[in-house]
């Protein structure tokens, strides 16, 4: 009898140690955020009107029935709705619009495109005129003041996996649940190749600064490995995805790359762009630490969830706090001292 009551003892025991010290490698489902309600919705927003007159601010890399699309553009708004949530899913709504600027002149005052002369556009263009850049065949297109590309995509609430609404998995959403990073392996692919975080730092005392409000620490920096874009005139473009998050929101503030709602929904596999107030918020240091900068790539314009929804205290931290670890510890190893000391008697 003593046996058995020793044996449920233990098996109590190791079962609250291996909640407190979890199995390396073991993966936990993901939190939903507490504001991913139908109803809700993310905008974010970037003004990239550059100081030199007539150059694009920013540009995407589109695809549509296996034709890829460069676009450039001064002003950009990206708008994800939520409608629905429901057995462990969600499904978000997406719109991109695309301005050009009526200050600078033709093509830089509308949205501007090229793309191989052997596909079709998704939509009617305004004027092309067919050329050759480096020996391809291009056609290029003004659309006009703005662009508008609408989409939908669906969010597996388990996992964070983003795929388009024909079931092709594109990577971890970039709108919430992006640390820790423990279920991804990559953050996206880029035309069949993985696309991983190659940093991921915590800053602690530094303070993002987004059109809907500062963001102050800690919030969570990632950037990917470096990544070659070949675009329709063969040229390569080098770059880096990155996107900041913020863990006590559960909300990125902003973010530029190659992005897997963008592309799960709108057919957007790559976004650059850099806002102007990366260049009128100069980054503020304090003994060489940075204090005070600009979100980068497209910034956190609106953020709007029903109201009746708490806001939870999420921290960076990938562990629980180390007093309550060692406090569960000592009361496991208490309770096997007992149940030893019950052996010997």
């Amino acid at each position: 009898m003593k046996s058995t009551t020793l044996r449920v003892t233990v098996f109590f025991v190791l079962l609250l140690l291996f909640s407190v010290f979890p199995i390396p490698n073991a993966t936990a489902a993901l939190q939903s955020p507490y504001w991913l309600k139908p109803g809700a919705y993310v905008e974010y927003y970037a003004n990239s009107t550059p100081s030199r007159p007539n150059v694009f601010g920013g540009g995407i890399y589109y695809h549509w029935d296996d034709c890829l699309a460069n676009f450039g553009f001064q002003r950009i708004r990206v708008v994800f709705n939520v409608t629905d949530v429901s057995n462990n899913w969600a499904l978000i709504n997406v719109t991109v619009i695309l301005y050009g600027d009526p200050s600078l002149r033709w093509p830089f005052s509308d949205v501007d495109a090229y793309y191989r002369a052997t596909c079709s556009p998704p939509f009617t263009p305004i004027n092309t005129t067919p050329y050759s850049r480096n020996n391809i065949s291009l056609v290029d297109a003004d659309y006009g003041k703005n662009l508008t590309i609408k989409g939908a995509y669906r969010i597996n609430l388990n996992t964070g996996t983003v795929y388009s609404l024909d079931g092709k998995p594109y990577g971890h959403t970039f709108l919430f649940g992006l640390y820790p990073v423990t279920n991804m392996t990559y953050i996206t692919t880029l035309n069949g190749t993985r696309l991983r975080f190659e940093g991921v730092d915590i800053l602690n005392s530094t303070t993002y600064v987004t059109y809907y409000r500062n963001f102050t620490g800690p919030n969570v920096m990632m950037v990917s490995e470096p990544v070659n874009i070949t675009d329709p005139s063969g040229a390569k473009a080098f770059g880096r995805t990155m996107v900041l998050f913020n863990p006590g929101e559960d909300v990125s503030p902003g973010f530029f790359g190659v992005i897997p709602d963008l592309e799960a929904s709108v057919e957007i596999y790559a976004l650059t762009v850099a806002d102007n107030m990366d260049n009128t918020l100069k980054p503020q240091f304090s003994h060489g630490k940075l204090v005070k900068a600009a979100a980068p790539g497209v910034i956190l314009y609106r953020f709007s969830y029903p109201k009746e929804e708490s806001r939870p205290n999420i921290q960076a931290s990938a562990s629980p706090p180390a007093s309550r670890t060692w406090l569960l510890a000592l009361l496991a190893l208490l309770v096997l001292a007992l149940a030893f000391l019950g052996k010997r008697r």
